[in-house]
């Protein structure tokens, strides 16, 4: 007996599945939940009377915050 409810054809789902090296460096980065955290973070390892030399930036792989220094 046939199926009765089988799924349109079309093409399959698409997975994001990022290359190695990019899931390696997001995993081994600190990672914070807001920009705000990341950035009082950033401003308490800052030298006293200095700007802070890392920035909060959101990552496209975890959807997190890490800092950098670029």
């Amino acid at each position: 007996m046939p199926r009765r409810n089988r799924r349109a054809p079309g093409p399959p789902p698409v997975l994001f599945q990022p290359a190695r090296a990019q899931r390696t460096s997001c995993e081994n980065k600190e990672r914070y939940a807001s920009e705000a955290e990341a950035r009082s973070i950033a401003l308490m390892n800052a030298a006293p009377g200095r700007p802070a030399a890392t920035r909060p930036y959101q990552c496209t792989i975890c959807g997190g915050w890490h800092l950098t220094s670029r």
